[in-house]
């Protein structure tokens, strides 16, 4: 997994891409340390990149969202498709999802 962090307006936008697995876990909790180093109140996620996802990943997005609940920062996650939708209707976390990033 390649990610990207660009903060704009009290808003960090973060892009991933290529592959979100297991083997990612450690340079995820690297990523959300930096997010809350930021101080941005909104952290918006771009997963339009990500070719695919495992369970992992799942559980790795679950993390974000209660590391951004530690900070009162809102958290989006925008651009789903494919694979990483289905993982996430796999394991029942779907509501994690919005309904505008359906393909």
């Amino acid at each position: 997994m390649i990610h990207a962090v660009e903060c704009r307006d009290g808003t960090a936008l973060v892009s991933l891409h290529g592959r979100m697995t297991f083997a990612d876990h450690r340079s995820f909790r690297t990523l959300l340390a930096e997010l809350h180093r930021t101080g941005a109140r909104r952290w918006r996620f771009d997963l339009s990149g990500l070719r695919f996802a495992d369970s992992t990943a799942v559980i790795m997005l679950m993390v974000a969202r209660e590391a951004a609940a530690e900070v009162d920062a809102v958290i989006e996650f925008h651009g789903a498709s494919g694979c990483v939708r289905r993982m996430c209707a796999v394991t029942g976390m779907s509501a994690l999802l919005p309904a505008e990033s359906a393909a």
